[in-house]
Parts: structure tokens; C-alpha cells; sequence
């Protein structure tokens, strides 16, 4: 993943092929789809929430990488989701990118589902 990718030039174009090509990757070492869509429900939360909501509260974000952490410690498979996701987290600092985040994982979960990774 290119690093300045999480900088505010992210385009939805580099969301649906980097989300694609780990989604790629995943699929492939046949994970479940689970952890996926969990952490997606996560980030809908929050987005549901509002731009208002985020931005007195935008440190919740940075705590979305407790579970993450957690889940890739019990499946070493989705080490790699976890490792791209929270450097993603990190650049986080305003709402649109938020939903960026959120639209990232979204295009993983579909994409996953594609490559025939198992539900």
C-alpha cells in the first residue's frame, strides 16, 4: 500500500483497487468474511452518527484499532487487513475521511465476496 495514499489526495479510484487487491488477497487465504463485516458495522455506526457526532468525538476513531488488533492476534490472516486499516485510521482526521475509511472497507467486503472468500 502507498503510504501517501492516506493523505488527503486518496481518490476513489486508489479506494476501489487497493480495497480490491487486498480483498484479492484475503479471498485467497480463504478468510471468513466475518471480522469484515463486523468492522464495517463499526464504521457505519459512527458515520450514521453524523459529521457533528464525529467531530466531538473523533478520538473514537483511534479506538477502532482495539479490535482490529484483537482480531488479527486470533487470525493471523487478517493481519494484513489490520495493519492496512489502522495506518488508514491514522490518517483520519476529519470526517470525509472517515468516510473514506468506511468506503475502503466497504469495497474490501464486496470485492472479498467476489474472489469467492468464504462467508
Amino acid at each position: 500500500m502507498d503510504q501517501e495514499r492516506n493523505r488527503p489526495g486518496w481518490t476513489s479510484q486508489d479506494i476501489v483497487q487497493d480495497g480490491e487487491a487486498l480483498a484479492r488477497r484475503l479471498a485467497n487465504q480463504q478468510e471468513s468474511s466475518n471480522q469484515l463485516r463486523r468492522f464495517l458495522g463499526a464504521l457505519r455506526k459512527i458515520e450514521a452518527r453524523g459529521e457533528s457526532w464525529f467531530q466531538s468525538h473523533a478520538d473514537e476513531v483511534v479506538f477502532l484499532k482495539v479490535p482490529l488488533t484483537w482480531a488479527a492476534a486470533r487470525e493471523r490472516k487478517l493481519e494484513e487487513f489490520s495493519q492496512q486499516l489502522e495506518s488508514r485510521i491514522d490518517a483520519v482526521d476529519n470526517f470525509e475521511k472517515f468516510k473514506s475509511l468506511t468506503k475502503f472497507v466497504e469495497v474490501v467486503v464486496a470485492y472479498h465476496k467476489k474472489h469467492g472468500g468464504p462467508d
